[in-house]
């Protein structure tokens, strides 16, 4: 959900504040000279939005999700920890502003995010953490395929993901017998809808998404944030959720077997 409105202050202050819970339990098992991976899969143009009441330290403008990454990644630094910063953007025109606002920050700037397969699979087991930030504009555009990916080959990973909920209770509306000749095909079709509806419709799911991430537990934030159709919630997907669920989210755990 990148695109920015007024509200997207409200997104920023919720990302940062479970990337801050979960660099904070990351310190609990993380030594010098282990290795962690910080990525944001969608950094957009770093561009921030100006705040109800501004900060004393940060100004008036909320941190994007790219310097949150970043922040994030100093933190771990400071305990010695080897950290790669990974900043994806596909639109050139937003990775160039991104690239003239990061002023010698340690990062690795790449385009589209899909070239985590071609990651030779050796480099993803020299990270003993990872943390990955996901919002896109649309439900598609979440990159399934990746965030699976990392989820199986980086064990302690947390995935930070903010699901577009306007967009996909708009799917879910649609019935697939749209006679508007400017509706996508899909819309016009109820097999194509149905195809669309089984693709996206568990994203409202958090814990389809811990499932389909093997986690096991899931923070999902109590409001939304954004209006119109670029409401949408942020999610925490973790094996290591804090020890007291903070009061702004609600907690889902996948239910264990008992023996």
């Amino acid at each position: 959900m990148k695109g920015i409105n007024p509200h997207s202050f409200k997104k920023h202050e919720l990302v940062e504040q479970v990337v801050r819970m979960q660099t904070a339990r990351a310190r609990n098992f993380l030594r010098r000279d282990d290795r962690a991976l910080v990525i944001d899969m969608h950094a957009g143009d770093a561009a921030g939005i100006k705040m109800d009441q501004p900060d004393f330290f940060r100004g008036a403008e909320s941190r994007a999700t790219p310097f949150i990454a970043i922040d994030a990644a100093a933190r771990l630094r400071k305990l010695g920890v080897l950290c790669d910063v990974v900043l994806y953007e596909k639109s050139p025109a937003a990775r160039a502003d991104l690239a003239s606002r990061l002023n010698g920050e340690l990062v690795y700037l790449r385009g589209n995010h899909r070239s985590l397969l071609r990651w030779d699979t050796r480099r993803f087991k020299l990270y003993d953490f990872a943390l990955v930030l996901n919002d896109p504009n649309g439900p598609a555009g979440h990159g399934d395929e990746m965030l699976e990916l990392l989820a199986r080959q980086v064990p302690k990973a947390d995935f930070v993901i903010i699901v577009n909920q306007s967009a996909c209770e708009r799917i879910n509306g649609v019935p697939g017998f749209s006679t508007n000749p400017d509706a996508p095909a899909w819309a016009r079709s109820p097999e194509a809808a149905e195809a669309v509806h089984r693709k996206h419709s568990w994203r409202l799911n958090p814990l389809e998404w811990a499932r389909r991430l093997h986690r096991r537990t899931v923070l999902e934030a109590n409001r939304t944030v954004g209006i119109g159709a670029m409401k949408g919630r942020v999610l925490l997907v973790t094996n290591a959720p804090p020890e007291r669920t903070p009061q702004n989210f609600a907690r889902h755990d996948i239910a264990t077997r008992h023996r």
